[in-house]
């Protein structure tokens, strides 16, 4: 099943980081709504310093199933890139060996996301991994989400304006197929194809 979702920029000046939403429509056969609190977010940080900025993503379906929501990049790297030189870069953090978060505590250069209101980060995925689940549910109705970007920007980085463009996208989560049924998984598709009987 497809589902809304939602364009995310994200621009950083060296003390400043904005983070840019625009909407994009898309319908389902599940009543499927995404909406994020604010248009603009912007993170006053300096060289060293670690600086953050969340988000309330409210999210809603019909579907009994529940949702999910992900989030992906939409650009060819997770880093955020210098819009005037591409070989100046912030990267996203890197997951200690044999850990499944970063506490706040022992966060180190780069940016990243938060699902638990900034107690623990997490890297952006590269281009080609998998999405990262932000949230999930298992019934229907609408919640309130709260998602933090965090970005300790390294001592050693030059003034300028870093971006990368990202796509936060909620989806129903699929039922169980019925007894004596076949039932197809589209990956993504925009539900559009058709099969022949067989």
């Amino acid at each position: 099943m497809k589902g809304p979702i939602k364009k995310l920029l994200i621009i950083s000046i060296l003390a400043f980081t904005s983070l840019l939403f625009t909407s994009q429509a898309v319908f389902a056969d599940s009543d499927l709504s995404i909406s994020i609190s604010s248009d603009s977010v912007q993170l006053e940080l300096l060289p060293g310093e670690f600086g953050t900025e969340s988000q309330t993503i409210t999210a809603s379906t019909t579907d009994s199933s529940g949702y999910t929501i992900r989030l992906t990049t939409a650009s060819d790297s997770a880093a955020l890139v210098d819009v005037l030189d591409n070989s100046k870069t912030i990267p996203t953090f890197t997951l200690p060996s044999g850990s499944s978060s970063i506490p706040v505590d022992s966060i180190g250069d780069g940016y990243g996301y938060s699902v638990d209101s900034g107690a623990n980060y997490l890297p952006i995925p590269e281009p080609l991994d998998a999405p990262a689940v932000l949230f999930k549910t298992s019934t229907a109705g609408s919640n309130n989400h709260t998602l933090t970007f965090g970005v300790k920007a390294p001592t050693s980085i030059q003034s300028g304006t870093y971006s990368n463009t990202f796509n936060i996208v909620i989806v129903a989560n699929l039922l169980p197929c019925p007894a004596d049924n076949i039932c197809y998984a589209g990956n993504g598709d925009d539900e559009t194809g058709t099969m022949e009987n067989q």
